[in-house]
């Protein structure tokens, strides 16, 4: 469960000290801090520092998200003079606040603008979706033939064999994303799922990257992830994707 930092008012907020893997900063006297947790998997955490003695405080996580642009994309120097070292006074604590937006750690004082700029980018993105199917229909009706081979492998046969692994299901975790599957991507929007539970033949979109593809099966019957480029296997490493789940036009 994540909880997000509730910001109101700039003028309270203070960044207070940034390496290349945290970033400390306070608003109204409560201190947080920003971390790469990044392992396998890319991955940015929110504290909140509570201070129980003089020299102790504890921890509280406040939320995780997959992110691998690390401690720099958070940062925005606003000095004309661009000084060697940087100076916290000249961190753009607008540009810093909204990128925490994004990320799912805050809420509060750009909340609806930050909406109205989600909805326009679907708005485009739901062209691109129609496009990137257009491009599809171009290469199936290229590679249509007339099934003509030495042998031919019954697909009843292999769709049974690439049930064989089971999928998660919603609420368990995924250590791919360090996430449990049916998570929504703050920033993409889609719904984290395990690919191994979709059945062979099932289309959909991958919202982190929003291209379209479908669940194929290899001679071996074992499922892949069949795209206009590219044919991948789905192993126990590499099986899970965020998938968008909004309605489409009927005409995509």
């Amino acid at each position: 469960m994540s909880y997000k930092v509730k910001l109101e008012d700039l003028k309270e907020l203070k960044v207070t000290r940034v390496t290349s893997y945290k970033i400390y900063f306070k608003y109204k006297d409560i201190c947080y801090m920003l971390i790469d947790e990044s392992d396998d998997d890319a991955c940015i955490s929110l504290y909140k520092r509570l201070w129980v003695k003089k020299d102790r405080l504890n921890l509280v996580k406040m939320g995780s998200t997959i992110s691998s642009g690390g401690m720099s994309q958070f940062i925005k120097d606003i000095s004309k003079k661009r000084p060697a070292h940087l100076v916290y006074s000249n961190i753009d604590r607008e540009f810093f606040v909204k990128k925490l937006v994004e990320m799912g750690f805050v809420s509060g004082i750009y909340d609806k603008q930050y909406k109205e700029a989600v909805g326009r980018a679907e708005i485009i993105r739901a062209e691109i979706r129609k496009l990137q199917n257009q491009v599809s229909d171009i290469y199936k009706e290229w590679r249509d033939t007339h099934g003509i081979g030495s042998k031919q492998y019954g697909i009843e046969l292999k769709t049974k064999v690439a049930d064989r692994v089971k999928g998660a299901k919603e609420g368990e975790w995924c250590e791919e994303y360090n996430a449990y599957y049916g998570d929504i991507h703050p920033e993409y929007g889609g719904v984290l799922t395990d690919l191994f539970s979709l059945h062979v033949g099932d289309w959909f979109t991958v919202a982190n990257g929003w291209y379209d593809a479908y669940i194929g099966v290899n001679k071996h019957g074992d499922k892949c992830v069949v795209t206009d480029k590219s044919c991948v296997k789905l192993t126990k490493d590499k099986h899970s994707a965020y998938i968008y789940q909004g309605e489409k036009d009927e005409e995509l």
